[in-house]
């Protein structure tokens, strides 16, 4: 299969994209109605209680993790299920040891 642009030619452009001398079109969000944005951080909105379609997802996901991880490492692993907490990002981040990836 032929080529339909030189490597010549493709360095070419990059560098016209890159100096500002080719000028690219700004992406734009598509706006569809009925449809807005909804931010997890506000807190306009403090989900209180209990997330029980997430506690069942949770409690399946254990089991299975449970029972995986026995399989692989064949001795018996134990899995408890915590309380699910919603909590911004950045206050998990800073929860984390410095030494994390």
């Amino acid at each position: 299969m032929e080529k339909i642009l030189s490597q010549d030619e493709v360095d070419a452009l990059l560098r016209g994209i890159s100096d500002g001398e080719i000028e690219t079109e700004q992406e734009k969000p598509e706006e569809v109605e009925g449809i807005r944005t909804y931010d997890l951080t506000s807190q306009d909105r403090i989900i209180r209680g209990r997330m029980p379609t997430l506690e069942i997802i949770n409690d399946r996901y254990a089991r299975l993790f449970r029972t995986s991880m026995s399989a692989s490492l064949r001795k018996v692993i134990d899995v408890t299920v915590t309380q699910t907490e919603m909590i911004k990002f950045g206050e998990f981040i800073r929860t984390l040891p410095v030494p994390t990836s």
